[in-house]
């Protein structure tokens, strides 16, 4: 998102016609393609975007028949993986499958009803009144941890390799008074490190078989796609190949700026642009923006 202007949308504004991806990289690989979200295929142009992103299949609301809610709302995790498990059962004998699975539990905001928490966790500021939106937060936070561990113990069960990767694209958004009790200073007085940590979100690779494991401190979501192809033992595009060379001197690299290969983030606009930048630049403009003059090499 370093290139693109604040609060834009790719999915809206870019994706219009077919784009490599992690899915197009593993269906050369002999993978069946399926993305799944239960909820409406109109939002965010999902069913549009897809297909165009190398999907085989798209799986909807439509495909959870009865769904568990949560919070009224939302399919639960727990059914969620339902019909993960079910998708995935459904493979021929020998097919393999790559997943794209979209949660929905925990979206925002916080202050709907508690239908479907089996165990509500109360916060309380520093005056003792509780913090309904935190609580709200932190209680379906703590139904996804347990929904979490029966689709690993389902996992740990199967004969076959499976890897997965779970990871969540932003932070919660909670109230002012949570973070600046959190971060321990006035909204206003945030730093640029401060900020920086807004954008921290946990990741984990895990497999049912052995891995090498590794503990990634530092790590930005363009890059998370080959990581996880490197320890499934699986290969890359040329512009995976470009992106493992950029992530040796900018290991992080988002909107706000980017964090050289010494550890010391660079807010954007207030640093020197470098050559990586300016290369990376290009290539992304080609492969995301460039329909007719794309390189073949970077999307083999």
């Amino acid at each position: 998102m370093y290139f693109f202007g604040s609060g834009y949308i790719p999915y809206q504004q870019s994706v219009n016609f077919a784009q490599p991806s992690l899915a197009t990289i593993l269906k050369e690989q002999g993978y069946t393609t399926v993305a799944m979200h239960p909820a409406a295929a109109k939002n965010w142009q999902r069913a549009k975007v897809y297909p165009l992103l190398g999907f085989d299949e798209f799986l909807d609301i439509d495909y959870f028949e009865n769904p568990e809610m949560m919070r009224w709302y939302y399919v639960s995790d727990r059914c969620d993986y339902k019909y993960l498990i079910k998708r995935f059962e459904e493979r021929d004998e020998g097919e393999k499958m790559f997943i794209f699975n979209i949660t929905i539990q925990n979206h925002g905001g916080y202050e709907l009803t508690t239908s479907g928490i089996s165990e509500y966790v109360n916060v309380r500021n520093g005056n003792g009144r509780r913090d309904n939106i935190a609580s709200q937060y932190i209680s379906v936070i703590r139904e996804s941890d347990k929904a979490l561990k029966n689709l690993l113990n389902y996992f740990k069960n199967v004969n076959e390799p499976v890897i997965l990767c779970f990871f969540g694209d932003h932070q919660p958004n909670l109230d002012q008074e949570f973070l600046e009790a959190a971060v321990g200073k006035d909204l206003d007085d945030f730093t640029f490190e401060d900020k920086i940590k807004q954008y921290k979100v946990p990741f984990m690779i895990w497999a049912n078989y052995d891995i090498n494991e590794e503990n990634i401190n530092a790590v930005s979501l363009n890059y998370l796609g080959n990581i996880l192809l490197e320890k499934a033992g699986l290969s890359t595009n040329g512009y995976g190949e470009f992106l493992n060379e950029i992530r040796q001197e900018m290991p992080v690299i988002n909107s706000l700026g980017y964090m050289s290969a010494d550890g010391v983030f660079h807010e954007k606009g207030e640093s020197e642009t470098t050559e990586t930048i300016n290369d990376y630049q290009k290539v992304q403009y080609n492969v995301f923006h460039d329909r007719h003059g794309r390189l073949d090499e970077l999307a083999e």
